[in-house]
């Protein structure tokens, strides 16, 4: 019998650790690419062939609005839209430590570099209480991202 026992998870974005955190999905990593690309050829034969688009990453990261770390993110927001050509790219990760049950604990690590953020975020005003209007969701882009696991 396999037990994953899940908790803890930590993000953080230019070494800094991402504490207010809103509800729900708080970060999403996705490859919205393949890495490989494959076509069938001639008398059965096959073509392989890595598709660099497949490093590509995204993260969305969904924090309470007006907070420490709202802010910050806007600051590199901001800094990338004053100077694109100076800006100083990000890194990020997001750690999960998932345990079997038995004590041992596996370390699932996604390692994101050369990070942009990819859009402003949208906001919204609500009359009748819904508390997504007291969250941000951020979306980086990052030109390579990794997984690693290990126990």
């Amino acid at each position: 019998m396999e037990i994953s026992l899940n908790g803890n998870d930590t993000i953080t974005i230019n070494g800094i650790l991402q504490t207010d955190l809103a509800d729900g999905d708080v970060g999403h990593v996705t490859f919205p690419n393949e890495f490989v690309t494959m076509k069938p050829g001639k008398n059965n034969n096959t073509l392989v062939s890595f598709n660099a688009m497949g490093q590509l990453a995204e993260l969305t990261i969904r924090l309470m609005r007006g907070s420490v770390n709202d802010n910050q993110i806007n600051a590199l927001y901001r800094d990338f839209v004053n100077n694109p050509a100076g800006f100083t790219l990000i890194n990020a990760s997001i750690v999960k430590l998932i345990g079997n049950g038995q004590g041992a604990i596996t370390t699932d690590s996604y390692n994101l570099v050369g990070g942009v953020p990819q859009a402003v975020p949208e906001v919204k005003s609500n009359v009748e209480g819904d508390t997504e209007q007291g969250v941000t969701m951020w979306k980086l882009r990052f030109a390579l991202g990794t997984r690693q696991v290990s126990s």
